[in-house]
């Protein structure tokens, strides 16, 4: 897991901008007409023909087009679908759109936020929560310092996390129909 950059952008931690935890991930972007991008990624296992659904927490000034990508061994790749977000001053949850892997030869999972590549102005945008799921939908943010049955599988803030399964019973007499 981590994060990285590409085009005229660059990247620090940001501990003033915080959704969960300490910190986020800023991009700064410059004025030069190259598509500026941050992105985060995955080294995990992956299953064959497993669908897998990504998300983030994002923030700022402008539009971001949001993707998922999955990088193969072979050096190919496959780019989901754009989903482009007007940003605001409050975090908001982007899911873009499930993906299948080739678990043969997958080797990273990424998350891709891109300046849209008609846009020659300088923006700033702030980027938290990446996730990763092996599942067609997205489900509620985990990390290992959530608390009691969150675990970290590795390193703190970098690695996978977990989640024990809870299930909620109710009464038969107290069900509202």
């Amino acid at each position: 897991t981590g994060n990285g950059n590409d085009g005229t952008s660059t990247i620090s931690r940001d501990t003033t901008r915080a959704y969960i935890g300490s910190a986020s991930l800023k991009t700064v972007s410059t004025a030069t007409g190259a598509p500026s991008y941050s992105y985060f990624y995955g080294n995990v296992g992956f299953t064959q023909g497993a669908i897998y659904t990504k998300s983030i927490y994002v923030r700022g000034s402008g539009s971001l087009e949001i993707s998922g990508r999955i990088n193969y061994t072979d050096a190919s790749r496959d780019d989901g679908a754009v989903t482009t977000v007007v940003l605001t001053d409050s975090w908001q949850r982007v899911i873009p759109a499930a993906m299948t892997a080739n678990g043969a030869k997958t080797i990273s999972n990424q998350i891709i936020l891109m300046q849209p590549t008609n846009l020659n102005a300088s923006m700033i945008w702030w980027a938290t929560c990446a996730q990763n799921e092996l599942k067609a939908y997205a489900t509620s943010y985990c990390d290992g310092t959530l608390g009691t049955g969150h675990a970290w599988l590795g390193s703190t803030h970098a690695s996978a996390s977990t989640r024990t399964a809870m299930r909620l019973l109710c009464d038969e007499g107290n069900r509202i129909s």
